[in-house]
């Protein structure tokens, strides 16, 4: 099992230093550190590693909060790993999805996931089939795994075109639809 651990935080805080300590006494095989100056908190690192993570290796962070992320980015995020077959252990909250509690923990989180999803299509179910009806188009497909990727990087206020890159997305009709589905607050778009 290949294992990554990450961490971010100011380069010289004795606090990010202390856990970057703790993280390579855990002898994972690489470990990823950024580094952030107030009021810069993008996680490229985390993204890049995020996007590359495969079934069988692990995810070591620190605490939750190290990835800098909101509560349903968190829940999303989680879930989009453990459904790849990475295992995630935090340190500070003490659970990983190979123990017990950690498998409940993910089981929640899908659980959660998989509520929003359905809710919101449900909720935009009939706005898409009578604007369809309108325009005589036929309905597409809907690529879960696309949109999470989508929604996480969006929410990160990555650029348009390398949000539809990594997600795999041809039209930005489609990727909107997808955030749409996912929940996520639209930004303007005259700015993208």
């Amino acid at each position: 099992m290949v294992t990554f651990a990450y961490a971010n935080g100011k380069k010289n805080d004795p606090e990010f230093i202390k856990i970057k300590e703790q993280l390579e006494s855990l002898q994972p095989d690489k470990l990823i550190t950024e580094n952030y100056t107030s009021g810069t908190n993008n996680n490229i690192e985390l993204n890049k590693l995020i996007s590359h993570l495969r079934k069988g290796e692990k995810l070591i962070l620190y605490s939750l909060e190290s990835s800098g992320r909101t509560a349903r980015q968190l829940i999303s995020l989680i879930n989009l790993l453990t459904e790849r077959g990475v295992e995630i252990e935090i340190i500070k909250e003490g659970w990983k999805t190979s123990d017990h509690k950690g498998q409940v923990i993910a089981e929640f989180s899908k659980s959660l996931v998989d509520l929003d999803g359905r809710l919101k299509q449900l909720a935009i179910q009939s706005g898409l089939s009578k604007s369809k009806k309108k325009a005589g188009r036929p309905g597409g497909t809907y690529n879960k795994e696309n949109a999470r990727i989508a929604a996480l990087l969006y929410s990160q206020k990555r650029p348009i075109k390398e949000i539809m890159k990594a997600a795999g997305i041809k039209s930005k009709r489609t990727l909107y639809e997808y955030l749409d589905i996912e929940g996520v607050k639209l930004r303007s778009r005259r700015k993208e």
